[in-house]
């Protein structure tokens, strides 16, 4: 059976946190579950007024020289923008979403998401990330007045995958590093979430 976080919000917006302590040059690359069950209604995010989506998986990195100073990195469900379209939050560049699911058309079906996130990083922001300290879950439907529902699974951060060419010991070693690595994202979703509300 799998276990599942639903995260459910009529005009508002639900975000849950949790501290992260990981090193992108050893395991750039983060994979996720999640099912989007409703979208919310009229959301566009290039509209301050209408900055709503169905699900986001945010980073948050801090500064070395100023730790107070962050930049976030998201992956976000959007209603209608095409994938891989990079969003800028109108009100705070440091803020960067990347679309990685559009529209109603896989709603309801459980996905799953693979990213480098050090590449990522490296191609929105131009420079080297800093600290990664932590990640959110976050369903907003606050500025359409909607709902918004979707279901998250486990989360894990792992090196980049192997080529397929690579010999059969390797990909049992892979396959039980992954392993590991996904008891390891699934103990970050369901142990110690902090519960925000009305956090965009």
């Amino acid at each position: 059976h799998r276990k599942v976080l639903r995260l459910e919000t009529e005009q508002g917006c639900i975000s849950l946190f949790r501290s992260l302590s990981v090193n992108l040059q050893v395991n750039p690359v983060v994979s996720w579950e999640w099912s989007v069950l409703t979208l919310p209604t009229g959301a566009a995010r290039s509209q301050s007024t209408r900055d709503d989506h169905g699900a986001a998986v945010y980073f948050v990195f801090s500064s070395r020289e100023a730790p107070s100073r962050k930049t976030i990195l998201g992956y976000i469900w959007d209603n209608a923008r095409p994938v891989e379209t990079i969003l800028v939050r109108s009100n705070d560049p440091s803020v960067h979403h990347v679309v990685v699911r559009s529209g109603p058309a896989q709603l309801g079906t459980w996905l799953t998401e693979e990213r480098n996130v050090l590449a990522d990083y490296r191609n929105i922001f131009g420079d080297e990330p800093s600290i990664l300290e932590g990640m959110s879950l976050v369903v907003d439907s606050d500025q359409t007045g909607s709902k918004a529902a979707s279901l998250f699974g486990p989360i894990a951060f792992h090196p980049e995958v192997q080529l397929a060419r690579e010999s059969q010991d390797q990909e049992g070693e892979q396959s039980q590093a992954t392993s590991k690595n996904r008891l390891i994202g699934a103990l970050l979703m369901y142990l110690g979430l902090k519960h925000a509300q009305g956090t965009n």
